[in-house]
């Protein structure tokens, strides 16, 4: 479920995505760190190849688009 939400956001916004970036590292369990300045594509290209981490990028996701401020 987590993964299907993360092609439809990538999908849809894939240009407007890949201008915003992290703005906190992300610790994975058992994966790397995904830093820092990382472009939202990026972060979601982690969870589309690893399902087991999508709940966590998906959340992550979320959480860096409500900090936007424009």
């Amino acid at each position: 479920m987590a993964g299907q939400l993360l092609q439809r956001l990538l999908t849809v916004n894939e240009s407007a995505l890949g201008e915003l970036v992290t703005e906190d590292d992300l610790e994975l369990d058992r994966k790397p760190t995904v830093t820092a300045g990382t472009p939202l594509t990026d972060l979601i290209d982690v969870g589309l190849r690893d399902q087991s981490v999508a709940p966590t990028i998906l959340g992550a996701v979320l959480s860096e688009l409500e900090q936007q401020t424009e």
